[in-house]
């Protein structure tokens, strides 16, 4: 069965085709659009184009760019040039799929989701450089989704440059979501004592619409604390996100665990009442302090708790 794969030819990343054992049999036409994105240019070669709306470089005007690229959406049977930028790169295609995410920008107007595509693609055509390069340029302009355009980088082995890039957007201007994408990718990296300092900072002074997500990775940070017997750092972690953090019922239990891990039971047992005070029905809590209750011989107080 016919098969594709993207290799640097001479220097040029190229779409071969593969036999059934594997072996390069054709080289496709289709070259890649490297030079950086700029609103207009030539979606087939990445060229500016004259007055008239030719390719300075290969030529094409803007009526055929767009029949060749919509041709190769529905070759793929995925019409919309969005939507084919996937099939095509699952198919082995990557030259093919960075084709259609700047066609999709500079054609169908698809915006700030053609071009998270084409830093993608940019990356498995074999270039991260390139992909690097535009999405720093990117970031800075205002309005850039800057935590989305890192998550690019950082899906595709690039969290050292991701996190560089977002270390450029918090300088430019305070963002919510940026804290959180670099809280994550830290915590990826297995860093989670220094992704804290990002998601608690958004615990405490965030958006309420981003707090949810920044408690759920203050407690990934936790888990991997106490998963490595860091129980003293785990309670830092929840201090550090403070008040809030203390309100929040999955992060009360975990202190409790610390305080347990620690053989602070008395401390222990207040917090797991205090988990079951804010919610309800919270099996592990009641399990634990029921046991715990047991073994300090105190009578149980899981019935007052609701």
């Amino acid at each position: 069965m016919r098969s594709w794969t993207t290799r640097l030819v001479e220097g040029e990343p190229r779409d071969l085709q593969l036999d059934d054992a594997g072996k390069p049999t054709g080289l496709a036409r289709w070259r890649a659009p490297l030079r950086p994105l700029v609103p207009g240019a030539c979606a087939n070669c990445g060229g500016e184009r004259d007055r008239a709306g030719d390719c300075l470089e290969c030529r094409m005007g803007r009526t055929e760019d767009f029949r060749l690229h919509r041709a190769m959406a529905r070759k793929l049977g995925v019409p919309p040039l969005i939507q084919a930028v996937d099939a095509a790169s699952s198919s082995g295609r990557q030259v093919m799929a960075l084709k259609l995410a700047t066609a999709a920008f500079l054609h169908a107007g698809d915006g700030d989701e053609a071009r998270l595509l084409r830093l993608r693609q940019l990356s498995r055509v074999r270039r991260p450089d390139l992909a690097v390069a535009e999405a720093s340029d990117w970031v800075l302009q205002s309005g850039a989704p800057a935590a989305r355009i890192a998550r690019v980088l950082s899906d595709e082995g690039l969290s050292d440059e991701a996190l560089d890039l977002l270390d450029a957007a918090l300088s430019a201007r305070h963002s919510d979501e940026v804290l959180l994408e670099r809280a994550r990718i830290y915590l990826e990296l297995d860093e989670a004592e220094i992704a804290v300092e990002d998601a608690a900072r958004v615990v405490r002074e965030g958006r309420r619409e981003v707090q949810a997500k920044a408690l759920e990775i203050l407690e990934a940070v936790v888990d991997e604390l106490l998963l490595f017997d860091k129980s003293e750092q785990a309670l830092a972690a929840i201090q550090a996100g403070a008040p809030r953090s203390h309100r929040h019922a999955p992060l009360a239990y975990r202190v409790g665990l610390a305080y347990e891990n620690l053989a602070e039971l008395a401390l222990a047992r207040r917090w797991f009442q205090q988990t079951l005070r804010l919610e309800r029905g919270h099996a592990d809590a009641a399990s634990r302090l029921e046991a715990l209750e047991k073994r300090l011989h105190i009578a149980s107080t899981l019935d007052s708790l609701g």
